[in-house]
């Protein structure tokens, strides 16, 4: 890949971050309960944190990074005028669902490409702190449509495992969690067989599976043996 696609990429990457990072700070505002405003700022200091590094690979390769203007006029336009019109908590996690999987299919985008080596590096991090985002998100919205508010902070304390039914190419699907390999499985149907299995073993565990742009296509959770599904 040549120097100027890079430049690109890494350009089209901060701009998607500093779009998230403001729509997060829309969403603090409205959201109720303490504990997830607090979440929400670590993602949101996750995207500053995105900005910053990868504007630093930016300068190292000639590129001017972009400015952090609150003007969103790229990919989460739609969810971030969503955050203006809407309150409440739950109406501040579904706009930011929408954009969470739109930055999710994002980052899956780059992270398939032939970038150097520590630049790829980076992108696949990042892509990690994004299906991370997701994940809670769709869980605290499953909790807000099962429970009265007042219960989702007991909720959140529980030790909740992830495992992510993810698509790498010709090294077929993998299952992961908390950014680790737990297992290589060669097709879709075997990596979501056994991410169940492993989620049946625990007393709350939830099953991302993912599309092969890296969006969520479905989500699981187990509660004690229990499933209910989101799609």
């Amino acid at each position: 890949m040549d120097n100027a696609t890079v430049i690109s990429n890494l350009n089209a990457l901060i701009h998607l971050d500093i779009d998230a990072m403001f729509a997060y700070g829309e969403a603090i505002d409205k959201v109720e309960e303490q504990q997830i405003r607090d979440e929400l700022r670590q993602f949101q200091a996750d995207h500053e944190r995105h900005i910053t590094t990868l504007s630093g690979k930016l300068r190292s390769m000639g590129g001017q990074p972009p400015e952090r203007s609150p003007d969103i006029k790229g990919y989460l336009i739609e969810g971030f005028t969503a955050l203006r019109s809407l309150t409440g908590t739950k109406g501040a996690l579904n706009a930011m669902e929408t954009n969470e999987k739109i930055t999710n299919k994002t980052y899956a985008k780059y992270a398939g490409m032939d970038h150097p080596a520590e630049i790829q590096q980076l992108i696949a991090a990042f892509y990690g702190d994004e299906k991370r985002h997701l994940a809670y998100i769709q869980q605290m919205l499953q909790l807000l449509e099962a429970k009265h508010p007042s219960e989702v902070a007991a909720a959140q304390s529980a030790d909740v495992q992830v495992y992510h039914v993810v698509a790498h190419g010709a090294a077929g699907w993998w299952v992961e969690l908390d950014e680790s390999v737990v297992e290589k499985l060669t097709t879709k149907p075997e990596a979501v067989r056994r991410a169940q299995e492993l989620a049946k073993s625990g007393s709350l565990c939830q099953v991302v599976v993912h599309d092969l742009d890296g969006g969520v296509e479905t989500q699981q959770t187990f509660r004690e043996g229990s499933l209910s599904d989101r799609r």
